[in-house]
C-alpha cells in the first residue's frame, strides 16, 4: 500500500468505526497521535501505541457527535501525508455545534501509521465546549 491508500484506509475504517480493527492494521507500540487542544476539550493530548488510538477514538466518540466529516484533498510526500478536510460536529457536553476546516499531517512507512498531528480550529471547537 502507498502511504496515500493506507491513509484512505486509516481514515475509511475510523469513519465507520471499526476502531480495533484500523488499530490492528495501521497501529504500532510506536505510533503516536498528537492532537493540541485546550483543556476544555475532553480528546486532546498525545496518544501513543494501540491502547492510546482506541482511547483516542473512545475519547472522540464520547465527547461529540460528528455530523459531517469530509476530506478536501490529499496529497503524499515521501512517507508524509497531508489531509486537508473539514468537519461540522456537535459537543455532546453542551450540545452546541462547531464547524471547522482542519489539516492532519501522517507520517507513514510499511503500511503503518508511525506519526498523526492533527491542525485544528481551536477556537471554534471551544466555543463548542465551553
Amino acid at each position: 500500500m502507498t502511504p496515500i491508500e493506507t491513509t484512505q484506509s486509516f481514515f475509511q475504517h475510523f469513519g465507520s468505526g471499526k476502531i480495533e480493527e484500523m488499530v490492528a492494521q495501521f497501529i504500532t507500540a510506536e505510533s503516536v497521535l498528537d492532537n493540541p487542544l485546550p483543556a476544555s476539550i475532553p480528546f486532546g493530548g498525545v496518544y501513543a501505541g494501540p491502547a492510546g488510538f482506541v482511547r483516542y477514538a473512545q475519547e472522540i466518540f464520547a465527547g461529540i457527535n460528528i455530523e459531517m466529516f469530509e476530506i478536501d484533498e490529499m496529497f503524499a510526500a515521501g512517507d508524509r501525508v497531508t489531509v486537508l478536510g473539514c468537519e461540522r460536529s456537535r459537543s455532546l457536553a453542551t450540545g452546541r455545534h462547531y464547524e471547522m476546516a482542519w489539516v492532519h499531517v501522517l507520517t507513514v512507512r510499511d503500511g503503518k501509521i508511525l506519526h498523526m498531528r492533527e491542525y485544528n480550529d481551536t477556537a471554534a471547537m471551544a466555543a463548542a465546549f465551553d
